[in-house]
């Protein structure tokens, strides 16, 4: 499960918060509101758990972005404003 990011909205940079029901492989990627990707932010094996990671918006323009995590067989997604 993924939570919302913190702060959001956001000015240049952000945690991320979701927890894996068991341990394997992690991605997120963060899209822009047309689809493309931006940056893939975790992709490796994790363990079983709560985590967080962050994620440098530094050179992005100002806007809403989605961020989507795929972990245990399940993708959720979640909004977040970059402002600058």
């Amino acid at each position: 499960a993924v939570t919302q990011n913190y702060p959001n909205p956001f000015s240049s940079s952000t945690t991320i918060r979701y927890t894996t029901g068991q341990a394997g492989h992690v991605t997120i990627d963060v899209f822009d509101m047309s689809g493309r990707k931006i940056q893939r932010v975790v992709d490796q094996h994790q363990p079983a758990g709560e985590h967080e990671t962050r994620f440098d918006a530094g050179r992005l323009p100002a806007g809403t972005y989605i961020y989507r995590l795929e972990a245990d067989g399940i993708t959720e997604s979640r909004q977040m404003t970059l402002v600058k």
